[in-house]
């Protein structure tokens, strides 16, 4: 795999059934640096990060950390990382994340220094132009970022590198996995697993197996009402049971794309169940 020479990845370990792979955090730039995502409040990742910072130190300071979106694997290394860079002698780093992260870092984490970063809005490191995208799906303040002049795209958790993501928004998710598919992407960092050389095939295939479920749903309600527990069961017959609860939030947002568009209805006689409308199969 030919990693391009602004790039140092940080692949961190984690015994995490969801998170197949690792976490990954990313170090771009030689001289002036920025990080992507800060890992969890466990403090490995921070200290993975500022030993990485301690060595360069001669040549290198961290001027900037960015969030792909304010889940705890994400930030929870953020306030470690940014002392720890100050008492290693470089200046405070800025933090920069989507508006809705913004607040959340506010809110849920103490944490109040950090900017918004608006779609389409560049960081500048060494010459290296990161571009973050909003990307909503996987959750509703998800940035992505791209470097375009090597096609390397950061994911974060809407495309990861050995599994599937949990989806919010289906109909939001497949607008922003259409963008990023768009960008034609060939290094792809991922929020978790592992870096993969075609990132626009692999962008392909999520689109492609989002439809697939689509399919299989509607396969089984043209058979009578399901719930969404029972179409999990059916469809998910063979994943670690640990998944399920995750696997039946993927089912559930393609329901709400199916009754958003007028395909299926919930019958509300107890617990919900969903059948199909007239026009449910085309």
């Amino acid at each position: 795999m030919q990693i391009p020479a602004f790039l140092q990845p940080i692949i961190l370990p984690q015994d995490n059934v969801f998170h197949r792979g690792g976490n990954g955090l990313y170090l771009v730039g030689n001289e002036r640096l920025a990080l992507i995502d800060t890992g969890n409040i466990d403090h490995l990742g921070s200290q993975v990060v500022l030993e990485r910072l301690r060595a360069r130190r001669e040549r290198s300071v961290l001027h900037y950390i960015l969030i792909t979106h304010c889940h705890r694997d994400h930030v929870g290394g953020l306030a470690a990382i940014c002392d720890g860079a100050l008492r290693l002698g470089g200046p405070r780093p800025e933090v920069r994340a989507h508006p809705l992260s913004v607040e959340c870092l506010r809110r849920e984490w103490d944490f109040p220094c950090a900017r918004p970063l608006l779609d389409g809005e560049d960081t500048i490191v060494d010459g290296v132009a990161l571009r973050a995208l909003c990307t909503p799906g996987h959750s509703e303040d998800h940035l992505c970022f791209f470097e375009p002049e090597s096609a390397t795209l950061f994911s974060g958790d809407l495309v990861l590198g050995a599994s599937t993501s949990i989806v919010t928004d289906l109909t939001t998710a497949l607008s922003s996995l259409r963008r990023l598919l768009a960008l034609r992407p060939r290094l792809l960092c991922p929020g978790h697993g592992p870096m993969l050389e075609d990132g626009t095939r692999r962008v392909r295939t999520y689109i492609a197996h989002r439809y697939l479920r689509e399919r299989q749903i509607l396969q089984h309600l043209s058979r009578g009402p399901h719930t969404s527990g029972e179409l999990t069961a059916a469809i998910y017959s063979r994943i670690d049971r640990r998944l399920l609860s995750a696997a039946e939030r993927n089912v559930l947002s393609h329901l709400q794309k199916l009754k958003q568009e007028g395909r299926v209805v919930v019958l509300s006689d107890g617990v919900p169940r969903f059948a199909l409308t007239n026009g449910g199969v085309r």
